[in-house]
């Protein structure tokens, strides 16, 4: 309850044991479910017509790029679905933070604009990777009693797969990505190495501007979206929009990593890289994205 009254309508889902009469359709089987309420209007005015709560999956295929606009949801599902409720963009731009309640405190599954040191600042405890519940701020506590048996310890076996968003592939483009961490930008080789790409599209969400020299003999694409010094929820709001422009017009996109990057932007970052860096000599890193 001191959840909902603190963060909806907005990006918060929490995860909680599903009742009895959620059938298995809503949640692909599994045992736990979902729940959160948007902040966006039209969308609240559809729930309260409808008045019943709504399973409404994401408008997106499996493992690609969540869409932040109707064009991008075309792009996609385009004569597979009846229509398209227009909002305009994604207010945030990125997925909602995914909290578990285990024991007295909350487990960060999936990291969004609500993060671990909003939530502590709250009074909420939160669990970091590892560690264990231990004495819990009395809102935890309350959230925990609201919701009675629903809230019940997370079962172990499941922990892995229990949210969206946590498959070391995810939100990838249509093109490859390569992550360039700041640092390693400003001093890079020139001549990206990989010939099979005829075209490059770079993002820096870094605080410096990049030479555009190190991508040659590779043709840099018409109208590249450079931009420099955004902000971290100009980031966030713009990722997948830039994205999706970019990846069609080039068959390869860079981005530039930025070092102020919150666990929510660098966590879609390296998912939708699966997790492949490149140094300043083009040499390539594999991270071992853990599920």
């Amino acid at each position: 309850q001191q959840l909902m009254e603190h963060y909806w309508p907005g990006p918060l889902t929490i995860l909680l044991q599903r009742g009895s009469r959620i059938p298995d359709a809503v949640t692909a089987g599994s045992e736990l479910c979902g729940f959160r309420l948007p902040d966006h209007e039209m969308t609240r005015e559809i729930i309260e017509l409808c008045d019943f709560p709504l399973a409404i999956p994401s408008a997106n295929k499996s493992g690609r790029t969540s869409p932040v606009t109707p064009a991008m949801v075309l792009s996609q599902l385009d004569g597979e679905i009846a229509g398209i409720v227009d909002g305009g963009q994604c207010s945030v731009g990125l997925e909602s933070t995914v909290v578990a309640i285990e024991g007295n405190a909350l487990r960060i599954l999936r990291p969004g604009l609500i993060d671990a040191a909003r939530l502590q600042a709250d009074g909420f405890e939160v669990l970091t990777e590892g560690s264990a519940p231990s004495a819990a701020p009395r809102k935890a506590r309350t959230a925990k009693k609201a919701s009675g048996s629903v809230a019940t310890a997370l079962p172990e076996a499941k922990k892995e797969l229990m949210s969206p968003g946590l498959l070391p592939v995810h939100y990838q483009p249509d093109v490859d990505l390569f992550l360039i961490e700041e640092y390693a930008a400003e001093n890079l080789n020139p001549g990206f190495p990989h010939a099979s790409y005829e075209t490059v599209a770079v993002l820096n969400l870094g605080s410096e501007p990049i030479r555009l020299s190190h991508f040659l003999p590779i043709r840099l694409c018409e109208n590249a979206l450079l931009r420099n010094r955004p902000t971290e929820e100009e980031a966030m709001h713009n990722l997948y929009l830039d994205l999706y422009e970019l990846a069609r017009k080039s068959d390869v996109l860079v981005v530039v990593c930025p070092s102020y990057a919150s666990p929510a932007l660098l966590d879609r970052l390296r998912r939708a890289a699966t997790g492949i860096y490149a140094d300043r000599k083009w040499s390539i890193r594999r991270e071992n994205l853990t599920v």
